[in-house]
């Protein structure tokens, strides 16, 4: 059944803008500043790409019916009448 499925790989671009933030008071980090900028825009982009691909292939899939779905309102309606009917019997039965 999932055999032909595509696989969707996530890396979460915001670790890594987590770990610059730390770093980017660092002493160190002046010079690498601009590699660690463009690395967490490079993660994020990948990211959007992925999400993308990930939509695109959703949007792609026939639509299902949702089964079972009318059943279960029909049952709920019949509970919440039934209970409804109740508490009303019970309001006129005390008279308020």
């Amino acid at each position: 059944m999932l055999k032909d499925v595509p696989q969707f790989l996530l890396n979460n671009p915001i670790a890594l803008q987590k770990k610059f933030l730390e770093l980017n008071d660092g002493p160190n980090i002046k010079e690498r500043r601009a590699d660690w900028r463009k690395a967490v825009m490079d993660a994020q982009e990948d990211a959007l790409e992925m999400l993308a691909g990930l939509f695109d292939w959703l949007d792609g899939l026939p639509p299902h019916p949702a089964t079972g779905v009318p059943q279960n309102i029909q049952a709920k309606k019949s509970v919440a009448f039934t209970l409804a009917a109740r508490g009303a019997r019970i309001i006129s039965s005390l008279g308020i």
